[in-house]
């Protein structure tokens, strides 16, 4: 099937607001805690890690033990349920991983400290948490790594992963052990949580090269994807923006979804796993919020 794309400029669409930092620093990778709808965490190229408790009104920042402020992943994420029994929502111990060209590294409350043990290819490019409890990590030229034990230790998951070099990675919520990873050739699923993969086809034309990030809805069959053309190395002038498609039907058509965004070059989407219509989009100018979904 071939997809097909239209802009979303019409009524009912969501417009992008600017929330933050207020230095703009370019945003890498974007958090959001399930059991607070106002607590945000953003990675960034210069300022490490920031955090904010009051939806992006004021940021501080939270970089003991990191080596380097210059990050790529971030994930945040709570065990659930952390106990037999416990009536949902129930959330266990809020978990924070990033990561960077060194590798994974978890907060401990006070400070970041090394978590990469297994991980053949530390140049992390993308954190992701199963619907079952494992952790993925992604990385620019060995795949996908796997941890049980968030982060702990880990294991290569790359069957039928055709493109090593992985740029994003999503986990489906509404729909246990789907995963996505957006590559330099495209988007692949895995429906079996990393142990298999497959390319997913029906991306726009100016996608079918890199897929720079690949959002999925937590309740939703949503999934969203920002693109970029593939520049040959080295990389004289930067490719222009794409912007930020969605596809409401599992990938099988899309439609642009930029109103409001007045920066393009976006870097990451996070959709907020209790608030689903909240997305935060991060860019090289600082981060933009939409609360319907996009529209």
């Amino acid at each position: 099937m071939v997809a097909s794309t239209a802009p979303v400029n019409g009524a009912g669409v969501s417009a992008w607001t600017f929330i933050g930092p207020p230095a703009r620093p370019a945003i890498t990778a974007i958090g959001t805690d399930p059991a607070s709808a106002n607590t945000i965490f953003v990675a960034t190229d210069t300022d490490g890690v920031l955090r904010s408790d009051d939806g992006g009104t004021s940021w501080a920042s939270m970089n003991a033990g990191l080596a380097s402020m210059r990050l790529e992943a971030l994930l945040a994420f709570r065990p659930q349920p952390p106990f037999p029994g416990c009536p949902p929502p129930c959330y266990g111990p809020l978990i924070l991983l990033a990561g960077n060209a060194a590798g994974v590294f978890r907060w401990d409350g006070s400070s970041w400290t090394a978590a990469s043990s297994g991980l053949a290819n530390l140049d992390v490019t993308s954190l992701a948490a199963g619907s079952s409890g494992p952790v993925f990590a992604g990385t620019g030229g060995g795949g996908v790594f796997k941890s049980l034990d968030s982060g702990a230790t880990w294991n290569e998951a790359n069957s039928g992963l055709t493109s090593l070099r992985v740029t994003s990675l999503s986990a489906s919520q509404t729909f246990p052990q789907t995963l996505y990873a957006g590559t330099f050739n495209g988007v692949f699923k895995s429906p079996d949580e990393g142990a298999t993969w497959s390319a997913l086809g029906g991306l726009p034309g100016a996608f079918a090269f890199a897929v720079s990030r690949v959002a999925a809805d937590p309740v939703s069959a949503t999934v969203w994807v920002i693109g970029a053309p593939q520049c040959p190395s080295p990389c004289a002038i930067p490719p222009a923006p794409n912007g930020l498609y969605k596809s409401v039907d599992g990938g099988a058509n899309w439609e642009m979804a930029n109103k409001g965004l007045t920066n393009l070059f976006i870097s990451v989407l996070a959709i907020h796993p209790a608030s689903p219509a909240v997305l935060y989009a991060g860019t090289n100018g600082g981060v933009f919020k939409t609360t319907d979904g996009g529209g």
